[in-house]
């Protein structure tokens, strides 16, 4: 069995075509070790000791191999997946286990505060937020198309007046079960405004554009990719026509400052920016995904955005030797948890007396 101290850690799954290949480009030295939450409990277990002044995480996996969070320097919080349910658990169970998970896990990461991380959790998580973004792409000199996000049908229909109703709309997120792209808004829409009270949405001036940039930038380095949406298919979101190609492209000093100033206020040391060109000559901040994906533009551009993220990622402070005593653990799914199944419960005591 192995006794492993990861110098970089990496959440998400192993089958992320993105982690794939980027472990491929990591230095010799660095030892990486990825973390999929939903298979905590099922492929590894995990234990946060404090002895004295000393304190230890440590990973099991189920192959008996140890990992000791000791030596963590880099953290690339890549697409971490969510806890899974213990489907033997009960129904009322699964929501505080689940918290439970997250308690857990919450702690442990902030135990990394010394690490690199790609990107800071919490800045990752306020910069997610577009309209958090939208206000700092201003702050640093981005044109940004006139946007109102809204639960209120009064506002909407100002807005969309005020636009003669050349807006599009979209939502801050997706699922599997729920997508749409970016479209375009049509006065046959107008009766169903009311709805909105229901879920806001984002509603935005309509640019048109003959030009796109996928813009990813890692730890200052800047990699532009230019798409020709000058005909597009679906000019409201070039990601529907799949027939369009990135090439790659260079950016002006004046919007390599902005985007540097952009990364530097927000706290984030990788983002993936769009931008567009409108017809007018002027460029306008659409959003920036800190997670974004990459491979696609490299495939259609040869830039070399993973090398630059695996040297990010690499560091050579982590360990790895053999340790034959550790034995394989069993991490079956078990029908109850610890704190329910032990038999001593304590209630409140109500004699005042």
């Amino acid at each position: 069995m192995r006794m492993t101290s990861p110098s970089t850690l990496i959440f998400g799954e192993a089958k992320d075509l993105h982690i794939v290949t980027v472990l491929s480009k990591l230095t010799d030295n660095t030892v990486p070790l990825i973390i999929d939450f939903s298979r905590f409990g099922k492929d590894y277990i995990a234990s946060y000791v404090t002895d004295g002044s000393q304190q230890i995480c440590t990973i099991r996996d189920k192959h008996g191999n140890r990992f000791i969070l000791d030596s963590v320097d880099k953290v690339w919080w890549r697409r971490p997946q969510p806890f899974s349910s213990n489907e033997k658990l009960a129904k009322h169970i699964r929501p505080y286990v689940a918290e439970e998970h997250r308690c857990f896990w919450g702690g442990v990461l902030s135990t990394f505060s010394e690490a690199i991380w790609f990107n800071d959790l919490d800045k990752n998580r306020m910069i997610d937020r577009k309209i958090n973004q939208l206000k700092i792409a201003s702050l640093v000199g981005f044109k940004i198309p006139d946007t109102c996000v809204t639960s209120d049908e009064h506002s909407a229909k100002r807005f969309l007046e005020k636009h003669d109703n050349k807006v599009i709309f979209k939502s801050f997120s997706g699922s599997e079960d729920f997508w749409q792209p970016t479209r375009p808004y049509l006065e046959t829409y107008f009766r169903h405004l009311k709805s909105l009270s229901c879920c806001p949405v984002i509603f935005q001036e309509y640019i048109d554009a003959d030009c796109e940039y996928r813009v990813t930038v890692i730890e200052g380095q800047i990699f532009a990719a230019m798409k020709n949406t000058s005909k597009s298919r679906y000019k409201y979101d070039t990601r529907i026509d799949c027939a369009l190609r990135h090439e790659a492209s260079s950016l002006s000093l004046h919007v390599e400052k902005q985007l540097h100033q952009f990364m530097q206020f927000s706290g984030i040391r990788y983002g993936a920016f769009d931008l567009i060109l409108s017809k007018t000559g002027e460029l306008f901040f659409i959003e920036v995904n800190p997670a974004g994906q990459f491979l696609y533009i490299e495939a259609e551009t040869g830039l070399q955005i993973s090398s630059a993220m695996g040297a990010a990622l690499s560091s050579g402070k982590g360990t790895v030797s053999i340790n034959e005593d550790d034995e394989e653990i069993k991490t079956a799914y078990m029908n109850d948890i610890f704190s329910n199944i032990v038999k001593d419960k304590v209630t409140h005591i109500k004699d005042y007396n």
